[in-house]
């Protein structure tokens, strides 16, 4: 980009993850014209995230009509088995999760959204929001400023792009990804040490022989100690046995993140934000993929009805992104009180689970929990 001809875009969407694709490929089907994402990184960047895809998430990509970014380069998974203090349980339902390596899986949904006609530009970090008249008209970027009709935010719990000062649940993730690791194929592993309570360690498979290991806490359990040193003690108490036949290829990674008990678009006038950066995220199992993907169709739908409409007075652009954070309010609202409720009441329940790891209906509740 060159400073003496500012790129002008009808809509720009900073953030290229999942919320950020599915916007640019909702809006380019549904008409807009020029699409441009901003993605500060290269291609497919790693990041500390497990790729759990939910059958909620599933869902999402299937209403997206984007099931083909899981076509290559994923795992099923059928079950999941628990282990605690006191032993474990397998569990499976008649739903299917899947597993792909994020890296891959961005790299995917962005090339969907280039298919269907976005500018993706890598390498091109946003680094403040334009303001005219107290209404976004579009970013700073190092290489010069980018203008546009309507803008969304989608970049991620670490941007500070905007403020936001609502409460909400700070989280540390870390994930290594390993090679040659023996599991059980189609079977999770989750398994809960007090130190890290009321959340979880998990292997999650993505190939064959691949899989990726990682946690979520509360940053207060680490107690002074480094969250590497943490990773370490527990992956080699759980996993330890394996891990000296494995090599690590990528990791550890760390990341933050941010969930809030309910969802509102604080961007700007003529400007939306959506996935990780609204903190659409559970706050127990840290997963995100489904509502960044269902937040961010939202917003590309609510550009195209606004850019396709003509000139529209701020009134009514006003009232279109209002129904925007309505209807994402209503379609998280149990998502991010569950993952609240479960911080507060899963160890109780799992402590049950350990001591009846027969009960059917024990399993079944549990089986519910952890995967809607």
């Amino acid at each position: 980009m060159s400073t003496d001809s500012p790129v002008r875009a009808d809509l720009l969407i900073i953030g290229g993850g999942p919320a950020g694709a599915a916007c640019a490929l909702e809006a380019r089907r549904r008409g807009v014209d020029r699409v441009v994402l901003l993605e500060k990184a290269a291609s497919g960047r790693l990041k500390s995230c497990a790729g759990g895809i939910s059958p909620r998430g599933l869902r999402s990509f299937e209403a997206l009509d984007a099931l083909a970014a899981l076509q290559d380069d994923a795992c099923s998974v059928t079950a999941a088995k628990l282990v605690f203090g006191t032993g474990n349980m397998v569990l499976s339902g008649d739903e299917t999760s899947t597993v792909k390596h994020r890296a891959l899986l961005d790299a995917s949904m962005l090339a969907l959204a280039g298919d269907a006609g976005a500018e993706i530009r890598y390498r091109t970090a946003a680094t403040g929001a334009l303001e005219k008249n107290g209404r976004c008209v579009g970013v700073t970027t190092e290489e010069g400023p980018v203008y546009a009709g309507l803008t969304v935010f989608a970049a991620g719990a670490g941007s500070s792009l905007l403020r936001d000062d609502r409460p909400r649940k700070v989280l540390t993730s870390c994930t290594a990804w390993y090679e040659a690791l023996r599991f059980k194929t189609g079977q999770m592993e989750m398994v809960f040490p007090p130190e890290i309570s009321p959340h979880y360690m998990w292997l999650f498979p993505e190939s064959d022989t691949r899989a990726n290991i990682g946690m979520c806490l509360f940053p207060d359990r680490l107690q002074g100690r480094k969250v590497f040193d943490l990773f370490d003690e527990l992956a080699a108490r759980y996993f330890g046995d394996r891990l000296a036949e494995a090599r690590v290829f990528a990791g550890p990674l760390v990341h933050p993140i941010r969930s809030v008990r309910r969802f509102a678009n604080f961007a700007p006038p003529g400007s939306m934000v959506c996935g990780e950066q609204a903190g659409l995220v559970s706050a127990y199992t840290g997963e995100g993929i489904s509502v960044a993907l269902e937040s961010g169709r939202a917003a590309g739908r609510t550009a195209a009805d606004i850019l396709t409409a003509g000139h529209l007075p701020p009134a009514g652009e006003g009232r279109r992104i209002g129904a925007y954070e309505q209807e994402i309010r209503r379609r998280t609202r149990a998502f991010l009180a569950a993952g609240y409720r479960l911080c507060r009441f899963g160890p109780v329940l799992l402590k049950a689970a350990s001591l009846a790891a027969s009960s059917s209906r024990m399993q079944s509740l549990i089986t519910r929990m952890m995967t809607k």
